[in-house]
Parts: C-alpha cells; sequence; structure tokens
C-alpha cells in the first residue's frame, strides 16, 4: 500500500480580544504550492478580518506534521512541531 502526503496550509486571524485564531486550513498539491500559498496569503482581508499570519505543513501517513514555513503572526507552541 502507497503512504500519501498531504500538504495543508493555516492561516491566523486576530480575534476581537486580540488571540491568534486559525482559519479553515486549506489543501495543497505538492510542498511548493504550500509555501507559495501560505506566503501569499498573509496580509489578504477575508469578510471583516486580516490574515496576520499563515503556516504551511505536510503530514505523510501516521507521522508527525512537519512545518515547512510560517509567515507573519503564528501561535508559539508550533515551535514544537519544528
Amino acid at each position: 500500500m502507497s503512504t500519501v502526503t498531504h500538504y495543508i496550509i493555516f492561516p491566523f486571524v486576530r480575534d476581537s480580544e486580540g488571540n491568534l485564531v486559525a482559519g479553515q486550513g486549506q489543501r495543497a498539491y505538492s510542498n511548493t504550492m504550500a509555501r507559495f500559498r501560505a506566503a501569499f496569503c498573509v496580509g489578504i482581508r477575508q469578510g471583516d478580518e486580516t490574515i496576520v499570519g499563515a503556516v504551511a505543513f505536510m503530514r505523510t501517513g501516521d507521522s508527525r506534521p512537519v512545518i515547512l514555513a510560517k509567515y507573519g503572526e503564528t501561535p508559539k507552541g508550533l515551535a514544537e512541531m519544528e
């Protein structure tokens, strides 16, 4: 059986209290696309919110996620995944 690698991007916005909140995850088809989309989305407005940060990561099979790139403001707890 083959192992599948998933590439995911999570954008982050600030809530009304100033806390970082993860937005909806988005799939990418490659490592390069995940990094590009994460970098590109920072600063984009979504409705009343502006994306202040994003993280791109990959996960293969049942392994732990591996961070590919972080841009802008991201939660401090993400450092544990690197």
